[in-house]
């Protein structure tokens, strides 16, 4: 702050001014320095929010996953079993056990294996999901 020692009133109404100024300058420091910590809050729980959304998101995909994963492996154990009781002498259908596979048209796949007793094991995949199928049957 400028003080001046006149005795003049032009003097007093610059020095008054000159306060004045100072005194609004830092009136807008404070306004500005809030408005970025509120800001900042406001972004910190957005990016915390989004980040479940995110999650969420990832979880009810893999969910899509695993029953496509679960189909594939159904279609496996059917595929294995109906060689079986066709008595179709390849993969499954071989007397002490086979197995097959298949990649299908929606990119999911099956390993199905039919072990010397009456029991086939079909695995599923599709994308990065598994599902494990275990057949059993008396003959």
């Amino acid at each position: 702050m400028l003080t001046l020692f006149a005795r003049d009133d032009k003097t007093k109404i610059i020095k008054m001014r000159r306060m004045t100024m100072v005194e609004t300058n830092q009136k807008g420091q404070t306004a500005i320095i809030l408005a970025v910590l509120v800001l900042a809050v406001i972004l910190t729980i957005g990016l915390g929010f989004s980040a479940l959304v995110l999650n969420q998101i990832k979880t009810m995909r893999a969910v899509g996953f695993s029953a496509e994963a679960l189909y594939a492996a159904d279609a496996g154990a059917e595929k294995c079993l109906y060689q079986v009781r066709q008595e179709i002498e390849s993969e499954c259908g071989a007397a002490g056990g086979g197995t097959t596979s298949m990649q299908l048209s929606n990119d999911a796949s099956f390993i199905a294996t039919k072990t010397a007793s009456p029991l086939i094991n079909s695995l599923g995949r599709y994308q990065t999901a598994s599902r494990k199928i275990e057949l059993s049957w008396t003959e």
